[in-house]
């Protein structure tokens, strides 16, 4: 298992364990809906962890380093709220995150594709 893959398993644990934290007084269809959609972004990227593995060297380290940034960064969007509680709501955050985080990742596959094959039109 990569480091990308064992960064993936803790932020999709740490991101659960705030989405139930922060909804605690939700429907159950309401947060098992929400623990699908935030659980979404990792289970594509773990996917292409293993994907990869068949890619060139350079697309394979971008999606390992899509994985490793999204998954901190969604354990730290997820964590400020739960840690520091303000008066709003964050049910935006757990439906906003996981969108970006599929727009982020989808992104640097697709610059990770383009670079690779414009690395080797470039070769004689």
């Amino acid at each position: 298992m990569t480091a990308a893959a064992v960064t993936l398993l803790i932020g999709a644990t740490g991101s659960i364990g705030f989405l139930w934290h922060a909804g605690q007084r939700t429907p159950p269809l309401v947060l098992a809906l929400m623990t699908l959609w935030v659980l979404a972004p990792f289970i594509g990227l773990f996917a292409g962890c293993i994907v990869a593995k068949r890619w060139p060297q350079a697309l394979r380290r971008t999606v390992h380093v899509a994985a490793v940034v999204i998954a901190l960064g969604s354990l730290v969007t997820y964590g400020t709220p739960a840690l520091k509680p303000h008066d709003k709501p964050a049910a935006f955050l757990f439906v906003a995150v996981p969108f970006a985080s599929w727009l982020l990742g989808m992104t640097a596959i697709a610059l990770g594709v383009l670079l690779g094959s414009s690395m080797k039109s470039r070769r004689f």
